[in-house]
């Protein structure tokens, strides 16, 4: 049985991943694309946009521009406005859409693994006074000389 393939222009087309090119085609047509089907115009990365959040989340580009609108265009947690690419947070066990992130707090809920318990010990841990224990002061690195390690972008 043959593999299929859905293609990345956003046209919902699926080929056998045999009649696609490896690295840069024939035509400079690259992997993953119909032929005929490469465009570098904007319509191609919306559409690609718009390919990806329905087969991934279900969600037309439309519905997500309208959450991002609805975030201001700012992230869920931290509310701070977006710098790079946001990522669309979803629930692993149910596919549900709960909002859009920023990289960080998008990482840094998968490190906890979208756990509510783990994140409230996390909080408890951050809030309790840590009276009397005291930590070894940090060792300056040495180099085989015995100076100080300089950076080399100083």
């Amino acid at each position: 049985m043959e593999r299929l393939s859905l293609c990345k222009c956003g046209c919902g087309g699926n080929t056998p991943l045999a009649k696609r090119t490896n690295g840069w085609g024939i035509k400079g047509q690259p992997t993953g694309y119909m032929p005929g089907h490469f465009d570098k115009g904007p319509k191609f990365f919306r559409n690609r946009r718009g390919a990806h959040l329905k087969f991934r989340y279900g969600m037309s580009l439309e519905e997500y521009e309208a959450l991002l609108k609805k975030q201001d265009n700012k992230c869920a947690i931290c509310r701070e406005p977006f710098t790079k690419t946001p990522h669309t947070d979803h629930s692993y066990e149910t596919g549900q859409v709960r909002g859009i992130l920023c990289v960080s707090c998008n990482v840094g809920m998968g490190l906890f693994k979208d756990s509510p318990d783990l994140l409230k010990k996390v909080i408890a841990y951050l809030e309790t006074p840590r009276e009397g224990i005291e930590a070894p002061p940090v060792q300056q690195a040495k180099n085989r000389r015995g100076g100080p390690i300089r950076s080399p972008y100083e």
